[in-house]
């Protein structure tokens, strides 16, 4: 039955994510390590002067590859290699709910002779971003740049790049936020590097953010909204390339290129245009992207039978003519905002569900507003979560058109998440807020306490709720409504 694993466990569970997940240690001292390969980057590269491949006066590293380096690097300092074998990111876990997932490392870091190994593309509703690299690939060589959106230079695959920036672990994907970013030439296309499913899955860490390649793999499932999966379970989705349209199930690829990230507790591979995907000689046909619904979504099988896994990958999804259905309030602290969303005939079973944008990203529609959403589905333990890669706002607010399902005690469960529901009865205060604001009331009824100025606290056998309107959340192995104002509960002190 679903819905067994407390969220307390999260911090716990997060220390065994990446063998069962997200710890990532790695031994730099394989002799076999790609570091030591004889590598040339772009047919037009020249050697530069000698003077120019020595160490700078603060001690940082130049490439130990034998690499043709583009003219006009100047001094090969500080490397991409340096900034994702530090400690603190593969040593990263992620850390549970309300605790800060942004850990700050270098300040001012100058890196010179990147390779653009992918184009500017949109990562939220507030920055951009793009992967670089250094020069020849292998592991640890690639890293995501983020930066303000429409703040980036035109960039090509390809170009060489110099920049100055701030270096941090945005809950464990290692990020360069530069301040500075200038355009030296074009290098030519950048070599990818050659891998596997079982080399990728055995140390994903060392392929975060580089530009990889694999060859002769078969689709092994599709989740129709654009994503899907090969042989080995590599997971291939459209974040950078929107328009990716997958094979058919059991087709083959001759190659699939792009660059690795990690995102929710998963390793992906993001092609960055058609391509990248490259089919093999046959009959098969494209499966276009197609537009789902939330009961799709909450009534599907993959939400059903979730099971312990902290971050179960449900796909890229696509919703049209949904509608705001409370407030937006913090679901994780400095994480994600959040807000429920419905349709217009929202009532009943299956019909609200959770979405969640980046902390940073200026989203707050107003209740009724209508929008279309895509959005990467994942059930985070067990509770199901739309996170925003696009939100459009469409139409007119329909908040006069909301509705709530009338429901009793013992039918809010599963079929109800998301949906915002009234309790009507008399129902006596058993315990007061605990420190995640949860108030128990009696026939098991948990009321939790999470949006911006809700103020109730009720002592117990003190107050009798007559009813109490509100989203139902999951959290902690129990099923929660989730008033979003004072006047969504009705009698009580």
């Amino acid at each position: 039955m679903k819905r067994f694993v407390y969220r307390a466990l999260v911090a716990l569970m997060f220390l065994s994510l990446a063998g069962m997940g997200c710890n990532r240690t790695v031994d730099n001292t394989d002799e076999d390590n790609s570091k030591n390969e004889d590598v040339t980057v772009g047919e037009d590269s020249t050697a530069p002067d000698e003077d120019t491949l020595v160490d700078p006066e603060d001690g940082t590293t130049v490439p130990d590859k034998d690499v043709t380096i583009p003219e006009g690097c100047g001094v090969v300092g500080l490397t991409v290699s340096d900034l994702q074998t530090r400690d603190e990111g593969l040593n990263c876990v992620e850390p549970g709910e309300n605790e800060n997932g942004f850990i700050n490392l270098d300040q001012d870091a100058t890196l010179n002779c990147l390779i653009a190994t992918s184009q500017v593309h949109s990562a939220t509703d507030t920055l951009d971003s793009f992967y670089a690299a250094d020069v020849g690939g292998g592991e640890y060589s690639g890293i995501k740049i983020v930066l303000p959106k429409g703040t980036a230079p035109e960039i090509a695959i390809g170009d060489v790049l110099s920049m100055v920036g701030n270096l941090k672990e945005y809950y464990c994907l290692t990020e360069f936020e530069p301040v500075d970013v200038k355009v030296l030439g074009n290098n030519g296309p950048p070599v990818a590097t050659p891998l596997t499913a079982d080399t990728l899955n055995a140390d994903p860490e060392k392929w975060e953010g580089v530009l990889v390649k694999f060859e002769g793999v078969k689709v092994a499932s599709l989740d129709d909204y654009g994503g899907f999966k090969i042989d080995g379970g590599v997971i291939v989705d459209d974040m950078i390339f929107e328009d990716m349209a997958p094979l058919e199930e059991g087709c083959e690829y001759t190659s699939l290129t792009g660059v690795i990230e990690f995102n929710y507790g998963f390793y992906k591979l993001l092609p960055r245009s058609a391509g990248d995907l490259i089919a093999a000689p046959g009959d098969c046909e494209v499966v276009v992207p197609s537009t789902t619904t939330i009961e799709d979504i909450q009534d599907s099988e993959t939400s059903a039978t979730c099971n312990d896994d902290a971050f179960v990958d449900g796909g890229s999804v696509s919703l049209e003519g949904l509608i705001v259905a409370s407030p937006r309030y913090a679901v994780s602290k400095d994480k994600l905002h959040g807000f429920f969303a419905t349709t217009p005939d929202g009532t009943g079973p299956f019909s609200g569900v959770l979405v969640v944008t980046e902390w940073q990203d200026d989203v707050d529609l107003p209740v009724g507003a209508e929008f279309d959403l895509e959005a990467d589905w994942t059930e985070y333990y067990c509770l199901t979560e739309l996170s925003t890669t696009k939100i459009t706002e469409t139409g007119e607010n329909m908040a006069d058109s909301l509705k709530t399902t009338p429901v009793e005690p013992d039918e809010i469960g599963e079929d109800f998440e998301g949906v915002v529901v009234k309790l009507e009865g008399e129902f006596v205060v058993e315990q007061s807020a605990n420190e995640w604001g949860e108030i128990s009331l009696s026939e098991g009824v948990i009321v939790k306490l999470k949006f911006d100025g809700v103020d109730w606290d009720p002592q117990p056998g003190a107050s009798i709720v007559y009813s109490i309107t509100g989203p139902v959340d999951y959290g902690f192995g129990k099923y929660m409504i989730m008033p979003t104002s004072n006047e969504d509960i009705v009698g009580g002190d």
